[in-house]
């Protein structure tokens, strides 16, 4: 996917729900929600000594992207200033399905190029905004 069709894509979302990968009550309704976008995120939806058991999961959801419907998938990952933003980073970067990764508040564009470098890297088709 370009740039342009990713920008598109995106912007045609209409709703979108965040769903905690951990609590299964939660977890488990996503393939029935009635909406564009599934947003899994790694930066406040899990504590510091579940994120990266919460990060295993979205790697293994990510995998199986039948599960989802159809919908888009965006991924919120943790600061690279934080201690787990590079694993997040590098974690999904391996994983070859179609979603977006929502970075959380960059400081400088030299920290935007330092993701893209690192998702570049990996092994999934990336498209940075």
């Amino acid at each position: 996917m370009t740039q342009k069709e990713a920008r598109r894509a995106y912007a045609s979302m209409v709703s979108v729900i965040e769903v905690p990968i951990l609590n299964d009550k939660y977890w488990s309704k996503v393939p029935e929600l009635a909406v564009d976008a599934i947003m899994l995120d790694l930066e406040d939806s899990a504590a510091p000594s579940t994120k990266a058991a919460a990060r295993d999961a979205i790697v293994a959801a990510l995998r199986e992207p039948d599960y989802f419907g159809g919908r888009r998938i965006i991924v919120r990952c943790n600061n690279l200033a934080s201690p787990w933003g590079r694993d997040d980073l590098e974690a999904l970067a391996a994983v070859d399905t179609d979603f977006v990764v929502s970075y959380p508040k960059l400081d400088e564009v030299d920290e935007l190029d330092a993701v893209a470098g690192i998702l570049e890297a990996g092994a999934g088709d990336v498209a940075c905004m």
